[in-house]
């Protein structure tokens, strides 16, 4: 988990989420972070990129019939740690 914390992208949705009181965002909050941050790369597909090692890494979860991403269970005691 730790290592694609230290990602940009990644450190930036677990800080947007730890902010919210039910640790879930909206998909096009991530879509806006990859636009502004990676303008020449395709959007959809760093998000698709980002899903899937999302939940490799056990780090975030993303429900398709929302569109909410949500933290995965454990990963606040996680980055409480550092």
């Amino acid at each position: 988990r730790q290592p694609l914390l230290r990602l940009r992208l990644f450190k930036d949705v677990f800080e947007a989420l730890k902010q919210q009181p039910r640790y879930e965002i909206d998909r096009d909050f991530v879509l806006e972070l990859i636009v502004m941050n990676m303008p020449q790369e395709n959007y959809e597909r760093v998000f698709e990129t980002f899903s899937h090692w999302s939940r490799f890494g056990d780090l975030f979860v993303y429900d398709e019939d929302t569109e909410k991403i949500s933290i995965a269970d454990g990963l606040i005691e996680v980055g409480a740690k550092g």
